[in-house]
């Protein structure tokens, strides 16, 4: 991985960028160090301090950006300083698609389970799909996305369903639909 560290060119004081490898432990921060650009960053303000470090597959690196305080040796506060840190060369994190859930329930009439009902789930976006009830009048949908809210309807040549509306999170096994 390559980290780049630009102070502002106006800044007052100096910056350092400091990788470690896994976790940062400020008590002692020889711990798990791995590199920093070296000083020339720091006296430069306005100049990339640029460095690279070794990232084993899997492993997890954290950049600590501090401030160099030392007015006796012409470095006056950094609190404020604008900077930018730039890191090149490690896979990006996308952030995870949504969980898939499955949703199923019973179609009834009086208590007894309907066969030949046709069910149909709409998100919020308008996109639809069916599925039929098994001769029990079970139903049951796969690769349901959730964080989703959902419009249930059921259709069936003798009976009349008024429909539901439900935020799916997690799996539902008791989506149940009676006749009116």
């Amino acid at each position: 991985a390559t980290i780049t560290v630009t102070a502002d060119k106006s800044a007052l004081g100096a910056i350092q960028a400091v990788v470690y490898s896994g976790s940062f432990n400020p008590a002692i921060v020889g711990t798990n160090y791995l590199a920093d650009p070296g000083f020339i960053a720091i006296v430069s303000p306005g100049y990339p301090g640029v460095f690279s470090v070794n990232v084993p597959a899997g492993g997890t690196i954290v950049i600590v950006v501090v401030e160099l305080k030392s007015p006796a040796n012409g470095f006056p506060s950094a609190v404020g300083t604008t900077y930018t840190l730039d890191v090149a060369g490690l896979p990006l994190n996308l952030a995870p698609t949504a969980a898939q859930v499955a949703v199923s329930g019973k179609v009834s009439a009086n208590g007894r389970g309907l066969g030949n009902g046709r069910v149909t789930i709409t998100d919020d976006e308008g996109k639809a799909r069916s599925t039929s009830t098994n001769s029990f009048g079970y139903f049951h949908f796969d690769g349901v996305e959730a964080g989703k809210t959902y419009v249930f309807q059921v259709k069936h040549k003798e009976y009349t369903f008024g429909p539901q509306i439900i935020s799916i999170n997690d799996n539902v096994a008791d989506l149940n639909f009676e006749a009116q």
